[in-house]
């Protein structure tokens, strides 16, 4: 390696096969970015978790189930909350858990016809 040269690209996911080669530059700190860390949940009393039987009026938790496969693709951090049933002060608190633990939050729901929608 010349000196001034490019040793990693910025961007690049810092892993055991990188940090040996720049411990032998000697450089003892990087500056590095973390996972973006993303809450999700889902809301509303009709949602069933995929693989249970569903009774009469459920529906499954797919929304969830796709937003989670999409963000772990990206490489995110995924804090996965659950279903969220329709009372308005559980949903406040998970918004207020959620907003403690993530950068973003992500909620799927409230598109029914059910009177809490």
């Amino acid at each position: 390696i010349t000196q001034n040269a490019v040793v990693f690209s910025k961007g690049i996911r810092l892993s055991t096969a990188q940090l040996p080669l720049i411990a032998s530059l000697g450089i003892a700190k990087v500056e590095v970015i973390r996972k973006l860390k993303v809450a999700i949940f889902s809301t509303g009393d009709e949602l069933q978790t995929i693989g249970e039987p569903l009774q009469t009026g459920q529906i499954y938790d797919t929304n969830r189930f796709a937003i989670r496969l999409m963000l772990e693709k990206l490489d995110c951090e995924v804090i996965d909350l659950g279903v969220i049933r329709d009372n308005p002060d559980t949903l406040r608190q998970a918004f207020i858990e959620a907003a403690k633990q993530a950068d973003l939050v992500i909620s799927s729901g409230g598109v029914s016809v059910g009177e809490a929608d």
